[in-house]
């Protein structure tokens, strides 16, 4: 024979919907934490001069390597975050908007820690053509 509560329906309604949220908000942590901008600095974009080492379409987020020579000639491969999928289609890009070997410039919000990563803002190929994952008014234009 099944057992019944002996609270009210009120009370176990609460209890339940407490529950719900509680999951809610401790499921919801990792995926604030996975779309944190915080790595990055904001304030201070930069620009970058480089050849298109290569464009990584997958999620949940593209890719650029983008090789950057400094003065001496030295090479530095940049890991370049950007957007899913989804949100760089919408914006425009396809799989094939940067080659491996393209001269691009572009401009983004680099590591605060200074390693060579950074978040994607824009970019410019060398025809003109600029692809934004941002507005401009999103970043310190």
């Amino acid at each position: 024979m099944a057992r019944r509560s002996t609270r009210p329906l009120a009370a176990r309604l609460g209890l339940m919907a407490g529950s719900l949220l509680c999951a809610l908000a401790l499921g919801s942590a990792p995926a604030d934490a996975h779309h944190s901008s915080a790595p990055y600095d904001r304030e201070k974009p930069i620009t970058l001069k480089g050849v298109v080492k290569d464009l990584q379409w997958v999620n949940p987020h593209g890719w650029i390597e983008l090789m950057v020579s400094a003065d001496g000639g030295k090479s530095t491969g940049w890991i370049i975050e950007m957007e899913g999928l989804n949100v760089m289609q919408r914006e425009g890009w396809s799989r094939k908007s940067l080659l491996p070997g393209d001269r691009v410039t572009a401009r983004v919000m680099p590591l605060k820690d200074g390693r060579p990563g950074a978040r994607l803002i824009e970019v410019t190929k060398s025809d003109g053509t600029v692809l934004y994952l941002f507005t401009p008014r999103a970043v310190g234009a």
